[in-house]
C-alpha cells in the first residue's frame, strides 16, 4: 500500500489524488467521471482528498473494469449492493 498523503483527519488516513491514481491505475479523467456520476464521493471533494473507503471502492472498480464488462451505470449498482451487504453485516453483528 502506498504512503498516505494528506495526513489524518478525524482519525482517518487520507490520500491525495496522485496517490489514488498510482494505487488504482485510473487516470484523472476516469476519477472525475466517477465523481461526476456520484460513483465515488471523495472524503473531501473540494481538495480531492480520499480515504480508505474511497480507495477500496476504486480498487473494486479497477477489478470490475479489468475483468468484467461493466459501465458507469453498473458500477453504481454494484457499489450500492456492496454497501447494502456491509450494512446488513453490521446490523447482524449488533443483534
Amino acid at each position: 500500500m502506498g504512503e498516505p498523503s494528506g495526513g489524518e483527519s478525524m482519525n482517518k488516513i487520507t490520500y491525495s489524488l496522485d496517490i489514488v491514481l498510482t494505487q488504482t491505475g485510473f487516470d484523472k479523467n476516469e476519477i472525475f467521471d466517477f465523481m461526476d456520476h456520484e460513483i465515488i464521493v471523495p472524503f473531501d471533494s473540494v481538495s480531492l482528498i480520499f480515504d480508505d473507503e474511497d480507495l477500496s471502492r476504486l480498487r473494486l472498480l479497477r477489478d470490475l473494469k479489468d475483468n468484467c464488462d461493466t459501465n458507469l451505470d453498473s458500477y453504481k449498482v454494484i457499489l450500492h449492493l456492496v454497501d447494502q451487504i456491509h450494512f446488513l453485516q453490521n446490523k447482524s453483528k449488533e443483534q
